[in-house]
């Protein structure tokens, strides 16, 4: 079992579960406010304090993508469970989407939140995100149109 963290000292570090030590690391251009895996397990994504984000592959540790689309900082990133998107939400009050099978281009972003946002999750066929954020919101949205879904 594989568990990764970022923090303030700009490292993203692996750590092996069942020796229960570091396994892998590697210094970051910024610090790390957000980690995710990606669903095959070879690509994990790290958000940055200074409202970049990148992806690195996990058995090199090299670095596929590196870019700022943001000011502040990345709270959250995730996979979506089929592995075609990426989402990064940010103090900026944005998510960010990104197509992972076209060399993560940018696809648009999620406008609605009028607070930072800390949490990102995804239906499990990948079609909505849900969102939340410092100011209590909770947001569903339509990826395909990036629109937000009506509140229930």
């Amino acid at each position: 079992p594989l568990f990764g963290s970022v923090g303030g000292d700009a490292a993203l570090r692996l750590w092996d579960l069942a020796r229960r030590r570091e396994w892998k690391h590697k210094g970051l251009e910024a610090a790390g406010r957000s980690i995710h895996f990606s669903p095959d397990g070879k690509l994990v994504a790290v958000g940055h304090s200074n409202g970049s984000w990148s992806v690195h592959r996990l058995d090199t540790m090299d670095e596929v993508i590196a870019t700022k689309d943001r000011k502040k900082d990345i709270w959250a990133v995730k996979f979506s469970p089929n592995g075609r998107y990426l989402a990064a939400g940010s103090e900026d009050c944005m998510i960010d989407l990104y197509d992972c099978v076209s060399d993560f281009d940018w696809m648009g972003s999620l406008q609605g939140h009028t607070h930072a946002i800390k949490h990102i999750d995804w239906s499990t066929d990948s079609r909505n995100i849900q969102s939340a954020g410092d100011a209590h919101e909770l947001f569903t949205w339509d990826v395909e149109t990036q629109q937000m879904l009506p509140s229930y």
